[in-house]
């Protein structure tokens, strides 16, 4: 999968739904390809959950892939395109038990990503054969 670092937004940590409401919207209509929900660790886990579901609508909606940053089975709830891990994460969420769990899902499209924070990790995520990586 090929997007290009401007068609590939993510979300900033909103507040509210109809905050993250109006970003999406606002970048589906300026041309994104993808949206990665990222999300504040304040808010509640139904808050998490409802505005997935609705960002996931909005770019499904709108022919926009939509990744859900670190958290695959939210990925999974809302029926996302995809995960995006960040680096850091994937010792708490290795790559090989999400793809299992895309499997037995029946998820065979599911996309499982790789946040870098540098470049120079970009050899390290290779090894781990993510379907793509996404730097910053």
């Amino acid at each position: 999968m090929k997007i290009s670092a401007e068609k590939y937004i993510v979300t900033p940590e909103l507040k509210t739904l109809s905050a993250y409401r109006a970003f999406a919207q606002k970048a589906v209509k300026n041309g994104a390809e993808c949206l990665e929900y990222r999300f504040s660790g304040k808010l509640p886990r139904v808050e998490k959950a409802k505005i997935a579901v609705e960002l996931k609508r909005i770019c499904g909606k709108n022919k926009v892939f939509f990744f859900v940053r670190d958290e695959a089975p939210l990925a999974f709830y809302c029926r996302a395109d995809g995960v995006c891990v960040e680096s850091g994460m994937l010792d708490v969420l290795p790559i090989e038990v999400i793809r299992k769990i895309a499997v037995i899902l029946e998820r065979k499209k599911f996309l499982i990503g790789i946040a870098l924070k540098n470049k120079a990790q970009n050899r390290k995520a290779q090894v781990l054969k993510p379907d793509f990586i996404r730097e910053g």
